[in-house]
């Protein structure tokens, strides 16, 4: 059951029908229903969804890399990009064909 946050979920669904790129950050206390609201939001719509681990950039990297290929390329091989930016311009490009979310959770 999903309560709250009328006003936050209608903005979002405001902004995802633009024809424009939107950045949003969700920051603030643990167990306010941040997660839960992303999560609402993006039912039914295209997300590559990444919850980040407390661990090194390269395996962040790795993980990272495989989410996005298991959304965008599911029959591409699992080979991670070389960098950050490499995956955010995969993602970047993707988004201009079809009208993607991007997600990452948990940044430590």
């Amino acid at each position: 059951m999903f309560v709250g946050r009328k006003n936050e979920l209608e903005e979002l669904e405001r902004r995802y029908r633009e024809d424009a790129f939107h950045f949003a950050v969700f920051y603030g206390r643990r167990r306010v229903g941040k997660t839960t609201l992303i999560n609402k939001f993006r039912e039914n719509k295209k997300t590559i969804y990444f919850v980040a681990a407390e661990t090194t950039a390269k395996e962040n990297l790795e993980l990272f890399s495989a989410q996005i290929l298991s959304v965008l390329a599911p029959q591409a091989p699992k080979n991670p990009f070389g960098s950050f930016n490499d995956a955010f311009d995969y993602c970047f490009k993707a988004a201009k064909k079809k009208r993607l979310i991007l997600v990452i959770d948990e940044y430590p």
